[in-house]
């Protein structure tokens, strides 16, 4: 292999151009392909063979407008202020019907004309404080010019509402602008009247994951080797090269995107391997070389040859356990993750071939500037050992140390993960000042964690019979009496009534133990609420989509690591 790299690298020092064009010529195309492919990015990850896949799947076949994506839009005032003043809750309540009135909006009387509206008079739904038929209710629909707005709750201090839609598909699948359009609904219907719009983040529109904090973080690498190589040149090529390796795989994804199902941590993962691989493959062999010039007195071309054929060696070793690493994950046999899998080992195969090709190409261009007069001054100047010879040769007198001190290290390290919980993100998770922030927060603070929770709990006669009034208002009563629900209520049924929804609203936060516990409870065939009406009880919604994720995740990671 090293004669071959060195043959490789040498051709590509002589004809630079040539290998330029190449690589500028993929990365317009890809470029082009991205751009006219509109790079859509999906905001669900489903795991197909999971309980709450399978009542998704149920809800398209019996009851396809109920198996859409839900939205939740959240109205705030400032603070000492209240929302069910009449000119607000009148422009809220407008904002409401403009909304409703969408096209991709479901008219939620369409799936709960299946089923009478029933409850149970002797166990009425709980609220979060515990209350009775007696005291205020946890929350109450807003009422504007004398009428309840349909979809609309507001908070007992009167501060918070919210507004939640269902679409007729999941909400990534909607066309695009649709989310931007609901909110700029809202946003304009209560302009002028000092209410603030906070959208969920299933509403939140979907961009590329690069940004600042990406940005920052070239800057200070590009300063760090700079103040190390004493060179702009030798700084920037593994910068450079390593962002052209990134613009095609990413690019390449989106390109894709119509396809496959590239979800927001697909490019995420791609774009952080990749300019971590990036910078470090090119710095070995631009270092390797700059060592051959200063210290062995070769010449730029004959260096850089001899460079990729050692370090160029590395580099291909390096990059072969990665994506052999990352290539793995496609045993644990779950789509979104495969695809961030391979989506990342490309990247690094890019990585990989742009050290070996373009990067001594351009070499070749930069030539002799490739080092400063006083890099070659020191390098060239007598002197006693370096500081990092001196550490390696007490390394490698002291092995055994070494190999203590790193393995107590690493295991003080390991420390915080006998602590780990796994979940997936929410809008609790996201970045403090973000929109989906403090849209989580203000639901929590109005109306209670277990609002950011909701389950939707489908109920499936035994034995085709049919689910009548009394059955209904059974069920909703045993749903308000389970541990760990703050509330439930009908939401519909299927035309023949042999299926019939629930939402229930959880005591806790999408992330409590306890929300799990009660997901679990409500599908176990042996729970009271099972042997009591003679219904099964299947649980779905993103919450419990969530939790199912986490759960395989959590049962795939040993099998990844054997």
């Amino acid at each position: 292999m090293a004669t071959f790299l060195h043959r490789l690298g040498a051709v590509a020092y002589r004809r630079p151009w040539a290998f330029v064009l190449a690589w500028f010529v993929v990365l317009a195309s890809i470029i082009g392909l991205a751009a006219t492919s509109g790079g859509h990015i999906s905001t669900s990850m489903t795991i197909e063979g999971t309980s709450s896949q399978r009542v998704l799947d149920q809800l398209r076949k019996e009851l396809p407008v109920a198996s859409g994506g839900q939205g939740t839009l959240v109205f705030t005032v400032p603070e000492g202020e209240r929302l069910d003043s009449a000119a607000r809750a009148s422009s809220i309540a407008e904002a409401a019907t403009e909304i409703a009135a969408l096209p991709v909006v479901v008219d939620r009387s369409s799936f709960a004309a299946g089923a009478a509206q029933a409850a149970d008079p002797s166990s009425p739904p709980r609220d979060e404080s515990g209350g009775t038929p007696e005291s205020p209710p946890a929350t109450r629909p807003l009422i504007a010019n004398g009428s309840p707005v349909p979809g609309v709750l507001i908070s007992p201090d009167g501060t918070v509402a919210m507004l939640q839609m269902q679409f007729t598909t999941q909400v990534d699948a909607l066309p695009s602008g649709t989310t931007d359009d609901v909110v700029q609904i809202a946003e304009t219907a209560v302009a002028d009247t000092g209410v603030t719009v906070l959208p969920s983040n299933s509403l939140e529109s979907m961009h590329p994951p690069i940004g600042g904090h990406e940005a920052i973080g070239l800057v200070i690498a590009l300063l760090v080797l700079l103040i190390t190589l004493g060179s702009l040149w030798a700084a920037g090529l593994p910068i450079l090269t390593a962002l052209i390796g990134v613009a095609i795989g990413v690019g390449g994804a989106f390109a894709l995107s119509s396809t496959i199902t590239l979800t927001t941590a697909t490019p995420a993962l791609a774009l952080m391997v990749g300019l971590a691989v990036g910078i470090d493959y090119a710095l070995f062999i631009v270092h390797r070389q700059r060592r051959l010039v200063l210290t062995e007195g070769l010449s730029t071309a004959d260096a850089t040859a001899r460079a990729v054929a050692t370090a160029g060696s590395a580099v291909v070793f390096a990059g072969s356990t990665v994506v052999i690493a990352l290539v793995g994950m496609t045993v644990i046999g779950i789509g979104f993750l495969t695809t961030m899998a391979l989506v990342a080992a490309t990247t690094v195969t890019l990585a990989v071939l742009i050290a070996l090709t373009l990067l001594p190409a351009l070499l070749g261009i930069v030539g002799e500037r490739i080092w400063s007069s006083k890099a070659r001054a020191r390098g060239t100047r007598p002197g006693g050992k370096r500081l990092t010879n001196r550490w390696v040769e007490l390394l490698v007198r002291r092995p055994w140390v070494a190999v203590a001190g790193v393995i107590v290290i690493l295991g003080l390290a390991a420390i915080p993960a006998s602590d780990l919980d796994l979940g997936m993100s929410s809008g609790g998770s996201d970045a403090r000042g973000s929109t989906s922030r403090q849209s989580y927060d203000a639901i929590a603070g109005g109306f209670g964690e277990g609002f950011n929770a909701p389950l939707l709990v489908v109920a499936n006669a035994d034995g085709g019979a049919t689910l009548n009034q009394a059955d209904l208002g059974a069920i909703t009563a045993g749903l308000n009496g389970l541990d760990n629900v703050a509330t439930a209520s009908l939401m519909g049924a299927n035309p023949d009534q042999t299926l019939a929804m629930f939402t229930v609203i959880p005591a806790r936060g999408p992330h409590d133990e306890s929300t799990a516990q009660l997901v679990e409870t409500l599908r176990d065939p042996a729970n009271p609420l099972t042997t009591q009406t003679q219904a099964t009880f299947g649980v779905t919604g993103l919450t419990a989509v969530n939790i199912d994720i986490t759960d395989r995740l959590a049962a795939a990671v040993p099998e990844y690591l054997t």
